[in-house]
């Protein structure tokens, strides 16, 4: 039986966070700072859509529903490019978005990993070794090419794949079983 009585030790949380920041040193002393590719999708779709919705919220005070720019026009709110249901895309309505994707890199490297950290204890396994493995996680390859590809939406599944499992591996420890 798995010991689902485990503490999360806020010390390796930390230590995870801090391995991140300075692995992030760039871009939080200078936040326009790029870390992407030059043609990478950041460049040449990501920006342009962030930058038309944050222009609709600030010069016209208004979510875009419609997309006159391409084609003869399209509804903006139903594509993937309104990114409504994700929170970090929020603050893309209220700041340009070329000062805030290296931020929102950070915060999924470190989001992913602390996922990693919370599942791996909460299955039972000690602290250290949880901690690296999230460490392994948050550093591993995928990331760093996702980064220089400029995918900024292939790091959200990133982040939220070890989420679903602690949420799964939660749903089932609580649940009562009789034999």
């Amino acid at each position: 039986m798995v010991n689902s009585g485990k503490k999360i030790s806020v010390g390796y949380i930390a230590l995870l966070l801090a391995v991140i920041i300075a692995l992030f040193w760039k871009v939080i002393l200078n936040p326009t700072y790029v870390l992407w590719s030059p043609v990478s999708e950041i460049t040449t779709e990501t920006v342009y859509w962030d930058n038309f919705r944050y222009e609709s919220m600030n010069k016209y005070g208004q979510f875009p529903l419609w997309n006159p720019q391409s084609f003869s026009g399209y509804p903006f709110i139903g594509t993937h490019w309104a990114k409504l249901l994700y929170p970090t895309n929020l603050m893309y309505l209220f700041v340009h978005s070329a000062n805030l994707y290296g931020f929102v890199f950070l915060l999924h490297f470190f989001l992913g990993g602390a996922f990693v950290y919370l599942f791996m204890r909460k299955i039972g396994v000690d602290g250290f070794c949880s901690f690296i493995s999230a460490l392994v996680y948050a550093l591993s390859l995928k990331h760093a090419y996702y980064v220089l590809a400029g995918f900024v939406g292939r790091e959200v599944t990133i982040l939220a794949l070890p989420l679903l499992f602690y949420l799964i591996e939660c749903y089932f420890q609580s649940k009562k079983i009789d034999p």
